[in-house]
């Protein structure tokens, strides 16, 4: 066998990463503290970003959507952490791989007051509009996915993801996955439950 062992992979019971868990900046929303998101867009938001951060809104819990206008990236974290918001979602368009400028292009994901930041880039965005005979969202609270996000970075990351859900023990009709593939890519997909 040609392959070798990832030093960065880690294991599910190492006590350093507990530790990490513990004390990091999303460890309260794993103790039952309700997330709230505010969701805005760069500025002269495009049809297809509109269409985004629509679905957004009803992906996620207790978001809500604020226009930028013309207020700098700082201005809108402290404006947001005052009234209570626990993270910031701002959406970006512009030219992206072979793509137009309109698309919905980057996504950045503040946790508040301090941080950390993340930043994705979007790319094939299809929303449940444009595909065939698509089911109409539910109220239910949705069921986080998030397989192999087995490096230190990668355990970051999907702790940032999920402190944008409540974390309730719920019988949910949606579910969010998130799966990385190679390169570093994250899926989302909605699915709904028939009973």
């Amino acid at each position: 066998n040609m392959r070798e062992a990832d030093e960065t992979i880690l294991v599910s019971d190492d006590e350093e990463i507990r530790r990490d868990e513990d004390e990091d900046e999303f460890r309260k929303y794993f103790d039952g503290e309700q997330p709230r998101t505010m969701i805005t867009t760069n500025n002269h938001p495009s049809k297809p970003l509109i269409q985004l951060t629509r679905s957004l809104l009803e992906l996620i819990p207790g978001s809500y959507y604020y226009s930028r206008r013309d207020f700098s990236l700082k201005d809108i974290c402290v404006w947001a952490a005052e009234r209570g918001f626990t993270n910031l979602i701002v959406l970006g368009q512009g030219l992206q791989l072979k793509g137009h400028k309109r698309n919905p292009c980057s996504l950045i994901l503040v946790h508040l007051p301090e941080g950390p930041t993340m930043t994705f880039r979007l790319s094939s965005v299809k929303l449940p509009d444009q595909i065939r005979n698509h089911a109409k969202a539910t109220k239910h609270k949705p069921e986080l996915i998030l397989n192999q996000f087995s490096t230190r970075l990668g355990m970051r990351v999907s702790r940032g993801i999920a402190s944008l859900f409540p974390q309730v023990g719920s019988l949910p009709t949606t579910v969010l996955t998130s799966s990385p593939q190679p390169h570093a890519s994250c899926s989302v997909r909605t699915y709904g439950y028939l009973a």
